[in-house]
């Protein structure tokens, strides 16, 4: 018999890569080295921080130079001012603008009371009497009672307030006004005014009336002028210094003050050294 023809090999596949989109490479990312297990029975040692290298200065150049340090002279303290050279700072300092300080401005005399005294003395004078009043107070005040009376009794003609007139005046003041007492000194307070913020003092102008007698200033204004005289002057002067200051300040330099006053400034500057 004949031997049989072998059968044909079959045709590959063809290769499926027709429309399949390649598939990117991924990068081998390393591992970190795992640190060697500890021997058994071995101490590990530890690390040791490392310490920072000062840098090495750069070497002088060739042909150049090096230029030598120069020492560090100390400043010799300005003098401090003594004699008539402190006299003068004092001076200076005092007599620098505070911003609290205000001119002290009289109320306008309304002399059409004085053409009718007699109105003074009948029932219906508080009719009169308090809106006068209100009418001096928000003009003047804070204003001592004092001096309030000594205005009231201004526009009717006379100086001399009696015990009389000025139980009248104080029955006629108004409700609606504010008043404080320091040290058995009253005063009245205009509207709008905080007492307890009070911070501004007064001094005299051209006009006389503007200068006040230290009784009747307020203790706050006296307080304000206390702090302003520590101000100019310093906090280490002395209670005198700062006394004549303020009294300066109000126009009264050089008088003579009763023991009420000087009560009345001793306590004002003791106010003012307490405060921040």
């Amino acid at each position: 018999f004949p031997a049989p023809t072998p059968a044909p090999s079959p045709a590959p596949f063809p290769a499926l890569t027709a429309g399949v989109p390649s598939v990117p490479s991924v990068p081998s990312v390393p591992s970190a080295p795992r640190p060697p297990a500890p021997s058994a029975g071995v101490p590990s040692v530890p690390s040791v921080p490392s310490v920072p290298v000062a840098p090495t200065p750069p070497a002088p150049l060739a042909g150049v130079p090096s230029v030598p340090s120069v020492p560090s002279v100390p400043l010799a303290p300005r003098p401090l001012p003594s004699g008539a050279a402190l006299s003068a700072a004092i001076e200076k300092a005092a007599s620098a603008a505070d911003p609290f300080e205000r001119p002290y401005e009289p109320a306008e005399i309304d002399d059409s009371y004085s053409r009718a005294q007699s109105n003074f003395k009948e029932k219906w004078a508080a009719q009169y009497l308090g809106p006068q009043i209100l009418r001096i107070v928000n003009a003047e005040g804070p204003i001592a009672e004092d001096l309030l009376f000594s205005r009231v009794l201004e526009e009717w003609g006379w100086k001399i307030a009696t015990a009389e007139k000025a139980a009248k005046i104080r029955k006629a003041v108004p409700d609606t006004i504010q008043t404080t007492t320091r040290l058995r000194r009253k005063v009245y307070w205009p509207v709008g005014a905080d007492p307890a913020s009070w911070e501004f003092y007064r001094v005299p102008g051209k006009d006389p009336r503007s200068t006040r007698e230290l009784l009747q200033i307020p203790f706050e204004e006296i307080a304000a002028a206390s702090g302003a005289a520590i101000r100019a002057l310093g906090p280490g002067a002395g209670d005198d210094e700062l006394e004549s200051d303020v009294l300066r300040r109000f126009g009264l330099a050089g008088r003579r003050i009763s023991p009420d006053a000087r009560a009345l400034l001793e306590a004002a500057v003791k106010t003012a050294r307490k405060q921040p």
